[in-house]
């Protein structure tokens, strides 16, 4: 499949609005061609010594990204005792539960019921 040719006055017209900062989208915009071919076009150029590097735009700072959670330096609990949190994490008081935790489960017998309830038969669903 041949490939398309560009034409002096493209290429004159790609350098120009490459000057002037344009984007490769806008520029390819502007030419009626794909992006790629901007690009592309424009590597070979910038190859070729007949077009400066790209410069790329210095925008404002992202203000918008979520501050760092801070990390909890509390009083961790031992292994094999309940991990249920009470109070607040950003309180001196926050504490865990610390009772003997249930074998392979990280909660005591009633944290765990909170945290996992039970589940109702098929046969207890249908009378409830």
């Amino acid at each position: 499949m041949p490939q398309p040719r560009w034409t002096d006055d493209q290429t004159e017209k790609l350098v120009a609005l490459h000057l002037q900062g344009l984007e490769y989208k806008d520029i390819a915009a502007r030419l009626g061609i794909t992006v790629n071919a901007v690009c592309g076009k424009s590597m070979r150029l910038r190859d070729e010594g007949r077009l400066p590097p790209r410069r790329v735009k210095t925008e404002k700072p992202v203000t918008n990204f979520l501050p760092p959670i801070p990390r909890f330096r509390g009083p961790i609990p031992d292994r094999g005792s309940c991990c249920w949190p009470i109070g607040d994490p950003k309180h001196p008081d926050f504490r865990f539960c610390s009772e003997p935790a249930l074998p392979g489960r990280p909660y005591c017998e009633l944290h765990d019921s909170v945290a996992r309830p039970a589940v109702k038969s098929d046969q207890e669903q249908l009378v409830a």
